[in-house]
């Protein structure tokens, strides 16, 4: 017969293309958060599936599973991101020409409108005031309730205050800049202007 690309990569392990992918997903320098998810979702996919070759990938099965996903209480948020990574794996595999179709194109997203779990709002200055406030006397006070027989040191006091400031600043500036976590990781130096205050 003839050969078409597909045929190298059919009689692999799954697991095989998973490494493959997670290793050029590391290559695209990924925030690690990101990394940890993909992995985590595909893995406790195939698990659950007991998929161990390219061909028994199943739309209708994956669908199932995030089904299932839903049932045990999960939001439609997190079950779309356990979707959103099976996607990108069968996307990357259809891309590579490791298989000739992307068998989860027909899963469809869930509606997050009429799920939502939580209705997101601003601190208000008084709350915002109460979080920086926890975070730098906290480092302290969890140590004087743990050590509340011998103490804490002189020592051990500077470091938790010097901590608890460090956190309090953390809470203060992400508050007045309205950056996330990942984004006031990634700062530099060079992306600061003190001088014009930005």
């Amino acid at each position: 017969g003839i050969l078409t690309p597909f045929d190298d990569h059919r009689d692999r392990p799954v697991l095989g293309h998973l490494e493959d992918f997670l290793t050029e997903l590391q290559s695209r320098k990924v925030s690690s958060v990101h990394y940890a998810d993909r992995e985590r979702v595909l893995r406790m996919y195939l698990e659950a599936s007991k998929v161990t070759r390219l061909q028994e990938l199943d739309g209708p099965r994956a669908a199932a599973w995030l089904k299932t996903l839903s049932d045990r209480g999960l939001g439609a948020r997190t079950v779309n991101r356990h979707r959103a990574a099976l996607l990108q794996f069968t996307r990357w595999l259809t891309r590579n020409q490791r298989i000739a179709y992307d068998p989860f194109a027909i899963i469809r997203p869930l509606n997050e409108d009429i799920d939502r779990r939580h209705d997101r709002r601003s601190l208000t200055k008084e709350e915002l005031r109460r979080l920086v406030e926890c975070a730098r006397s906290r480092p302290l006070e969890e140590a004087r309730l743990a050590r509340f027989r011998s103490g804490v040191s002189p020592e051990e006091e500077r470091k938790l205050r010097a901590r608890g400031e460090a956190r309090a600043l953390i809470y203060a500036f992400a508050a007045g800049t309205g950056l996330r976590r990942a984004e006031m990781a990634g700062l530099r130096w060079m992306d600061v202007d003190l001088e014009g205050g930005q």
